[in-house]
Protein backbone atom coordinates (compact mmCIF):
# COMPACT_ATOMS: atom_id res chain seq x y z
CA UNK A 1 0.00 0.00 0.00
CA UNK A 2 2.97 2.54 1.11
CA UNK A 3 4.56 2.18 -2.23
CA UNK A 4 1.21 3.33 -4.28
CA UNK A 5 0.38 6.11 -1.93
CA UNK A 6 2.08 8.85 -3.11
CA UNK A 7 3.47 11.15 -0.41
CA UNK A 8 1.53 14.31 1.50
CA UNK A 9 2.92 17.04 1.16
CA UNK A 10 4.92 18.84 3.88
CA UNK A 11 4.89 15.18 5.39
CA UNK A 12 7.93 12.99 5.28
CA UNK A 13 8.14 10.37 2.51
CA UNK A 14 9.64 7.79 4.20
CA UNK A 15 8.14 5.15 5.37
CA UNK A 16 7.58 4.72 9.20
CA UNK A 17 8.60 1.60 10.79
CA UNK A 18 8.12 2.73 14.04
CA UNK A 19 4.10 2.77 13.78
CA UNK A 20 2.39 -0.64 15.05
CA UNK A 21 0.53 -1.86 11.93
CA UNK A 22 0.49 -5.09 13.67
CA UNK A 23 -1.22 -3.84 16.84
CA UNK A 24 -3.50 -2.10 14.66
CA UNK A 25 -3.87 -5.02 12.33
CA UNK A 26 -4.68 -7.23 15.54
CA UNK A 27 -7.54 -4.27 16.67
CA UNK A 28 -9.53 -4.07 13.81
CA UNK A 29 -9.72 -7.55 12.79
CA UNK A 30 -9.90 -9.12 16.19
CA UNK A 31 -12.87 -6.80 17.11
CA UNK A 32 -14.55 -8.13 13.87
CA UNK A 33 -13.86 -11.45 14.78
CA UNK A 34 -15.05 -11.13 17.80
CA UNK A 35 -18.52 -9.31 16.68
CA UNK A 36 -18.90 -12.20 14.18
CA UNK A 37 -18.39 -14.89 16.64
CA UNK A 38 -21.03 -13.17 18.94
CA UNK A 39 -23.97 -12.65 16.46
CA UNK A 40 -22.75 -16.74 15.19
CA UNK A 41 -22.65 -17.60 19.09
CA UNK A 42 -26.24 -15.61 19.62
CA UNK A 43 -27.66 -17.14 16.62
CA UNK A 44 -26.36 -20.87 17.52
CA UNK A 45 -28.18 -20.50 20.82
CA UNK A 46 -31.23 -19.53 19.18
CA UNK A 47 -30.95 -22.14 16.84
CA UNK A 48 -31.35 -19.85 13.83
CA UNK A 49 -28.42 -21.46 12.00
CA UNK A 50 -29.91 -20.17 8.96
CA UNK A 51 -29.19 -16.67 9.77
CA UNK A 52 -25.35 -17.17 10.35
CA UNK A 53 -24.95 -15.14 7.33
CA UNK A 54 -25.57 -12.52 9.30
CA UNK A 55 -22.48 -13.36 11.55
CA UNK A 56 -20.27 -12.27 8.67
CA UNK A 57 -22.22 -9.24 8.02
CA UNK A 58 -21.31 -8.26 12.04
CA UNK A 59 -17.64 -8.68 11.11
CA UNK A 60 -17.91 -6.40 8.40
CA UNK A 61 -20.07 -3.92 9.90
CA UNK A 62 -17.25 -3.58 12.67
CA UNK A 63 -14.68 -3.91 10.12
CA UNK A 64 -15.48 -1.11 7.92
CA UNK A 65 -15.39 1.18 10.62
CA UNK A 66 -11.32 1.26 10.16
CA UNK A 67 -11.51 0.87 6.64
CA UNK A 68 -9.04 3.45 5.98
CA UNK A 69 -6.92 2.20 9.10
CA UNK A 70 -3.75 1.83 6.81
CA UNK A 71 -3.99 4.17 4.66
CA UNK A 72 -4.35 6.63 7.59
CA UNK A 73 -1.23 5.31 9.76
CA UNK A 74 0.54 5.01 6.44
CA UNK A 75 0.03 9.52 5.93
CA UNK A 76 0.89 9.44 9.80
CA UNK A 77 -2.61 10.85 11.19
CA UNK A 78 -2.88 11.61 14.53
CA UNK A 79 -5.54 9.44 16.01
CA UNK A 80 -6.06 7.22 13.21
CA UNK A 81 -8.83 4.96 14.71
CA UNK A 82 -11.25 8.14 15.32
CA UNK A 83 -10.12 9.02 11.66
CA UNK A 84 -10.77 6.13 10.29
CA UNK A 85 -14.04 6.13 12.07
CA UNK A 86 -15.10 9.74 10.96
CA UNK A 87 -13.73 8.97 7.22
CA UNK A 88 -15.95 6.06 7.10
CA UNK A 89 -19.28 8.26 8.09
CA UNK A 90 -17.82 10.90 6.13
CA UNK A 91 -17.86 8.51 3.07
CA UNK A 92 -21.56 7.07 4.38
CA UNK A 93 -21.84 4.20 6.31
CA UNK A 94 -23.97 2.75 4.46
CA UNK A 95 -22.04 3.80 1.25
CA UNK A 96 -18.57 2.18 2.53
CA UNK A 97 -20.23 -0.88 3.91
CA UNK A 98 -21.81 -1.76 0.55
CA UNK A 99 -18.39 -1.13 -1.06
CA UNK A 100 -16.30 -2.97 1.28
CA UNK A 101 -18.41 -5.98 0.98
CA UNK A 102 -18.52 -6.21 -3.10
CA UNK A 103 -14.21 -5.28 -2.51
CA UNK A 104 -14.28 -8.20 0.09
CA UNK A 105 -15.72 -11.00 -1.83
CA UNK A 106 -13.45 -10.21 -4.74
CA UNK A 107 -10.16 -10.05 -2.59
CA UNK A 108 -11.65 -13.48 -1.09
CA UNK A 109 -13.16 -15.08 -4.13
CA UNK A 110 -9.08 -14.83 -5.56
CA UNK A 111 -7.83 -16.99 -2.59
CA UNK A 112 -9.61 -19.85 -5.17
CA UNK A 113 -7.72 -18.57 -8.28
CA UNK A 114 -4.31 -19.97 -9.26
CA UNK A 115 -3.17 -16.61 -8.42
CA UNK A 116 -4.51 -16.23 -5.03
CA UNK A 117 -2.94 -12.83 -3.95
CA UNK A 118 -3.30 -11.07 -7.13
CA UNK A 119 -7.17 -9.95 -6.39
CA UNK A 120 -6.15 -9.08 -2.75
CA UNK A 121 -3.60 -6.75 -4.06
CA UNK A 122 -6.10 -5.29 -6.52
CA UNK A 123 -8.29 -4.51 -3.77
CA UNK A 124 -5.81 -3.08 -1.68
CA UNK A 125 -5.00 -0.73 -4.86
CA UNK A 126 -8.91 -0.29 -4.99
CA UNK A 127 -8.81 0.87 -1.07
CA UNK A 128 -6.12 3.00 -1.62
CA UNK A 129 -6.91 4.99 -4.76
CA UNK A 130 -11.17 5.34 -2.61
CA UNK A 131 -8.94 7.14 0.02
CA UNK A 132 -6.72 9.04 -2.29
CA UNK A 133 -10.31 10.93 -3.90
CA UNK A 134 -12.61 10.82 -1.40
CA UNK A 135 -10.71 10.75 2.12
CA UNK A 136 -7.64 12.02 1.97
CA UNK A 137 -8.30 15.50 1.06
CA UNK A 138 -10.26 16.07 4.50
CA UNK A 139 -7.42 15.05 6.34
Amino acid sequence: MFAHLPPLAGRPAGFDDTIRFGRYGSLKYGSSLLALLVVAGVLVRLHLFLLLPLAGLAFYVVEVHFLFLFPLLLDCVAHPLRASVRATYRVGLLKALAWTLVLAAFMLAGLLSRRPWHNWHIGCLALIHWYRHEVRAGV
